[in-house]
């Protein structure tokens, strides 16, 4: 363990700057913080590093973790932390999507295009994790290691298959490749409750003002819609859920 007790110690600075997802991403870390979400976290992969303040040592130490741990005075921990009331732990870890559409197999996969609330994707990967779908994004969605995206998933980030596409022409190769591409459409196609998802799928959910993109709908082969009463149109996550528990009946 390494003591830290001023916030001019470079560790304390280091740690300070992955609150910005140009450190992040240069680093190629995110976090997660709470010690539930840690010991669920545990299961699945080890933190690079652990930030914990001084009062929680104890706690953490009945978890037995091998791997570097900084303890930060109480009185400067939550200058590192993302949220109001911190429990005191912050753990480290190697980011795990994948880049592009090489490690992109069969099965089904949700498309998010250009989504950018981070509420609605964490959700959309808890649902995913829980009804056994993968998932692909846009480079133009939201961070996925946005720390209130990261909060949402409880953990489902750790389980959830994520690409991350280079551009959305990929998507072409992906339809040569046996996928059918399926986009969400309110204007019209085939209601989601009738449809037949084939094996291998790609259904693309839309941004959340704009809805699926031109670019999208054209490389789509296919067209459904959730059908509702006296509204028009479902909000990203819960629609996307929707569509997920009927890809998997």
């Amino acid at each position: 363990m390494i003591s830290i007790s001023s916030k001019e110690n470079k560790i304390y600075k280091y740690l300070k700057s992955l609150q910005q997802k140009k450190y992040r991403d240069k680093e190629n870390i995110f976090y997660t913080e709470g010690f539930v979400v840690l010991k669920e976290a545990l299961k699945y992969k080890n933190p690079k590093y652990i930030a914990i303040s001084e009062s929680k040592v104890l706690e953490l130490e009945k978890l037995n973790i091998e791997t570097q741990i900084y303890v930060i005075a109480d009185k400067i921990f939550k200058g590192i932390s993302d949220t109001v009331n911190s429990q005191g732990v912050i753990a480290y870890f190697e980011q795990i999507h994948n880049f592009g559409i090489e490690n992109i197999k069969a099965g089904k996969y949700i498309l998010l295009d250009d989504v950018r609330d981070p509420g609605n994707v964490g959700g959309l990967i808890r649902s995913a994790d829980g009804f056994g779908v993968k998932l692909i994004m846009t480079p133009e969605c939201v961070e996925l290691y946005n720390p209130k995206l990261i909060r949402s998933t409880m953990t489902s980030i750790f389980r959830v298959e994520i690409h991350i596409l280079n551009n959305k022409a990929e998507i072409e190769s992906l339809r040569e490749r046996g996928f059918e591409i399926v986009a969400t459409d309110v204007d019209g196609g085939e209601i989601s409750k009738d449809f037949n998802f084939r094996e291998n799928t790609i259904l693309i959910l839309g941004n959340e003002a704009k809805g699926v993109s031109n670019e999208m709908l054209n490389l789509s082969e296919r067209k459904i819609y959730i059908q509702t009463q006296n509204i028009e149109s479902l909000n990203v996550n819960v629609a996307g859920s929707i569509l997920m528990y009927e890809m998997m009946r």
